[in-house]
């Protein structure tokens, strides 16, 4: 019995797995040609190759940077196209995302096992239809929203225990990684300072001192620049990052205002992306946003009556957060010109990570045994997963873009006519 309860999720961890590399495959060989893709994944192999992280589209401009943009190098060298540098951004997305589950569940006391399984479902349940989470394949694109949050994520596992460390995480996730994560790694690290509760003199110092930490990836960049090719270049990085962030917030606000759609008119305007979503779509983008602030509240107010293991320091981060999230889905839903999938997600991941991180507090607590539901549930996951994957072949016999793609600089990379 004991090595019955020990193989059946080891055979469903392997299942899961290949089906959902199959289905992960599966679209990178089928995807199409994005702009964003290439330029990412020309400045990194550029960087790799001559020290300069610069595309044909951007310039040394970037809006996803070295840290999150590193697995597409790898891929490219190993495998001289663009299906390899997708595959080899989905494989260390994987294993990043699964090493982080492991960490958070071991740390909430669950087993090795579970600790295992259960971040390999979510992680499956993220990328099968049609339960997927909204742009999934963005980690696939080399666009980086989904490793900055994976950067954030470990910076929030070692906060407590090696604080500097984890600023430097959140650094890199930011200047490194996706500015639009600027906010929240703000609150993160506001709420962790104030809930040390230090005296007024201790926590300037300390303010300073993660202040610095955070901003030495910047700091060691542009030393880098200089280093390398000299100030000037250094000077025109400095101003072409500020001249890119300024255009693009004012070209927003020029859209809006020449093209101005308000109130609920919004969501049914055909200008706005949003209207085109399914009903599914609409609902996971509702349920991971507002869903994550709701779940965040109730799991406060269950922490102060003691109802719930919940630390001051959970409390105020998790708060912050959720406030965060706030903010940025009311600017999204109400004044982003286009309200675009991709820029929604950094909402939709931290609010991912708040419902995991709520609801395993919730299990814990009330002594609730969810693992007959979860064998449940991935049975049903394995279900969907195999029909889906007898539908889809693992590359298209006919060809693709992806595998075609095989000079960053050429036209076989080009935008199609």
């Amino acid at each position: 019995m004991k090595k019955w309860s020990f193989l059946f999720p080891i055979l469903l961890i392997v299942f899961s797995t290949i089906l959902s590399w199959h289905q992960i495959i599966s679209m990178a060989d089928g995807s199409h040609y994005f702009g964003d893709e290439i330029a990412n994944d020309q400045s990194i192999v550029s960087f790799f190759s001559n020290g300069s992280y610069k595309s044909v589209q951007f310039g040394l401009v970037y809006s996803s940077g070295i840290a999150v943009t590193w697995p597409g190098a790898i891929g490219w060298f190993l495998g001289q196209n663009l299906l390899a540098a997708r595959i080899s951004c989905a494989f260390f997305s994987w294993l990043f995302s699964l090493w982080l589950g492991f960490c958070f569940f071991r740390e909430e006391r669950c087993s090795r096992i579970e600790s295992i399984v259960i971040p390999v479902f979510l992680w499956a349940w993220t990328v099968t239809s049609p339960f997927a989470l909204p742009y999934w394949l963005g980690f696939l694109h080399n666009l980086g929203e989904l490793n900055a949050v994976l950067l954030i994520g470990f910076g929030l596992f070692f906060l407590s225990r090696k604080l500097f460390f984890s600023t430097f995480l959140f650094g890199l996730a930011v200047w490194q990684g996706k500015l639009i994560y600027l906010p929240f790694v703000a609150v993160i690290l506001l709420g962790h300072l104030l809930a040390l509760k230090l005296p007024a003199k201790q926590l300037i110092k300390k303010s300073f001192l993660c202040f610095l930490t955070f901003m030495s990836p910047f700091l060691i960049w542009i030393l880098w620049l200089s280093l390398k090719f000299g100030i000037p270049t250094m000077i025109e990085w400095i101003t072409g990052q500020y001249q890119w962030v300024n255009f693009m917030m004012s070209h927003h606000q020029k859209v809006l205002s020449h093209n101005l759609v308000s109130g609920l008119e919004r969501f049914n305007s055909p200008t706005m992306e949003w209207a085109s979503y399914s009903i599914g779509t609409k609902m996971k983008n509702i349920m991971l946003s507002l869903g994550a602030i709701g779940i965040t509240f109730v799991g406060v107010l269950l922490g102060h009556k003691k109802i719930l293991p919940v630390s001051n320091q959970e409390k105020l981060i998790t708060i912050f957060l959720a406030c965060a999230i706030a903010v940025h889905t009311i600017g999204h839903f109400f004044f982003h010109p286009f309200m675009w999938q991709r820029h929604f997600q950094p909402s939709l991941y931290i609010g991912f990570g708040l419902f995991v991180f709520w609801l395993t507090k919730w299990i814990k607590s009330f002594s609730f045994n969810a693992r007959p539901w979860l064998y449940i549930a991935a049975l049903l996951l394995l279900s969907i997963q195999t029909i889906q994957g007898s539908k889809n072949h693992l590359l298209d016999p006919q060809g693709s873009y992806a595998r075609s793609c095989v000079d960053l600089y050429g036209s076989s990379c080009a935008r199609p006519h």
